[in-house]
């Protein structure tokens, strides 16, 4: 069966002690999961940084304004769209989707290679050409991930995980040897590649529907009532990534370009754990959508769960910044060090309740989704393209502090008019506080050794992250209380299989 029941899935809105446990055990296989990728993903493109330098880099990031481009907007909203539906019919709305995503895809790929001459000539780089043109095949990365949305429908989790893993591990080979090499940005493109295809062949292999190509009328206008929002508001963020190449490399050097995309590459992975949260919570927020307590608690706590790694990570980096670019990313990257710790900064003010596009979505409130696009759009050309325009490097670092800033409070009112009951401070006070706390303590330590070695820089990280976590530790004591007995392996074992059963 394509979609199976609350009772079937191991839980119904009865026993919430079961829900507990099937989410615990999802989101901890997913998190798992997600940081041996992260790993992997975030070691490749320090390498990457480390062996290419910032003009290579700097070039990609034009490329890769395309490929992210095509990344989001590849998946239409319609993956989600199929997580969120019921079971009625679901063999003609599975048949529909994929013949939907087949023409987008084609459609997709053939502007992107039409656009690639016109991408060199606007940013005066004749090598960007056949980059973009290669880097078409990322229109039908939606397509081949698909099934994937089927395994989350499903709270199949860990088999997709191991499916995205093993195509980080394969992009992460064949970037790293054909960079060695000397392939220069053609190693990311390929690299790239790569991964898509060991993840998203076997996926289709694996999946237990055959779909025909073939469109239902009747089906058309609820599928795009959901989705085409969500596909809008994606355009939206990327045509602002876009821009903010476009923009920066008209007023920065082309080694800036390279050192502010890199910064956002590394705050990316910060953030990244933070989606998969995300992403393992959707189906469950889908499941009680009907239900404003057991919604309200739901999100409240994952969303705490989150901010354990955001709050550490984002203040981390923003605090370890030039440690960052002195020993990892090497002294060739200097000046990155103001845009690392935007990003941080940034992405502390981003994360914090990242994960309101999967309530909106779960509730079918897809438009507002859109709307806020519109208004982060709006915000794009209101703050950072005059910013940069006049300060430079420094307005484009306090412009992505200052839109992320923005961005929060208009997501705490859109939260507030679903009338759940959502409080900020309530989700973020205790992490926000044991960060604060362990950055005082690095900067206590500093006054005592400003020395600057390896050993002393050890010291400093050691004690940031005891103080965080004994903080944490102490103010979070119910919450884990409550977590982790779902997790011990004393746990009873058709719980798991419930998992995997889905």
């Amino acid at each position: 069966m394509p979609w199976r029941t609350n009772r079937e899935a191991g839980w119904n809105p009865a026993q919430p002690h079961a829900l507990k446990r099937i989410v615990a055990t999802g989101a901890l296989s997913n998190l798992v999961f997600a940081a041996m990728g992260s790993a992997v993903t975030y070691l490749q493109s320090i390498i990457a940084i480390r062996i290419l330098g910032p003009e290579q880099i700097g070039l990609y990031a034009m490329a890769s304004a395309i490929a992210v481009t095509l990344e989001w907007v590849s998946d239409f909203g319609i993956g989600d769209q199929l997580i969120q539906e019921d079971d009625a019919n679901f063999q003609d709305k599975f048949d529909t989707a994929v013949t939907v995503y087949v023409i987008l895809a084609l459609a997709l790929a053939a502007a992107t290679v039409g656009i690639a001459p016109f991408m060199a000539r606007v940013y005066h780089q004749p090598p960007l050409s056949l980059l973009v043109t290669a880097i078409s095949y990322a229109a039908f990365i939606g397509l081949l991930r698909l099934p994937l949305s089927l395994l989350v429908r499903d709270l199949k989790y860990v088999r997709q995980r191991v499916l995205l893993l093993a195509g980080r591990v394969v992009s992460f080979v064949v970037t790293v040897t054909l960079a060695l090499k000397g392939a220069g940005a053609w190693a990311l493109v390929a690299g790239g590649f790569c991964g898509l295809v060991v993840t998203g062949i076997p996926a289709w292999l694996q999946c237990h529907m055959r779909p025909r190509l073939r469109i239902s009328r009747a089906l058309l206008k609820p599928l795009f009532r959901f989705s085409s929002p969500v596909w809008v508001s994606k355009i939206a963020y990327v045509l602002v990534q876009q821009g903010s190449v476009l923009v920066l490399s008209a007023y920065l050097a082309l080694d800036d370009v390279g050192r502010f995309k890199a910064s956002e590459q590394v705050a990316y992975f910060i953030f990244y754990v933070e989606t998969v949260l995300a992403q393992t919570m959707f189906p469950v927020f889908c499941r009680l959508k009907d239900s404003d307590g057991m919604l309200r608690s739901a999100f409240t706590k994952a969303s705490r769960i989150s901010m354990f790694w955001i709050s550490a990570s984002a203040l981390g980096l923003t605090l370890f910044a030039p440690d960052i670019v002195r020993y990892v990313l090497t002294e060739r990257w200097h000046g990155a060090e103001l845009f690392l710790r935007a990003q941080g900064i940034a992405l502390f003010f981003g994360a914090t309740i990242s994960g309101w596009e999967s309530l909106l979505k779960a509730r079918n409130r897809t438009r507002v989704i859109f709307q806020m696009s519109v208004f982060f759009g709006i915000c794009f050309t209101v703050i950072f393209i005059p910013a940069v325009a006049v300060w430079g490097r420094v307005g484009a670092a306090g412009a992505v502090i200052v839109i992320s800033a923005i961005i929060l409070v208009t997501r705490v009112i859109v939260l507030s008019r679903l009338g759940l009951g959502i409080s900020i401070v309530e989700i973020g006070w205790r992490a926000t506080a044991a960060g604060v706390l362990a950055v005082a303590a690095v900067f206590v330590l500093s006054g005592f050794s400003p020395s600057s070695s390896l050993l002393v820089l050890a010291a400093r990280v050691a004690l940031y992250l005891v103080v965080y976590a004994c903080t944490l530790l102490t103010l979070e004591l119910n919450l884990l209380r409550e977590i982790l007995p779902l997790l011990l392996p004393q746990s009873p074992p058709r719980v798991v299989e419930a998992v995997e059963q889905g």
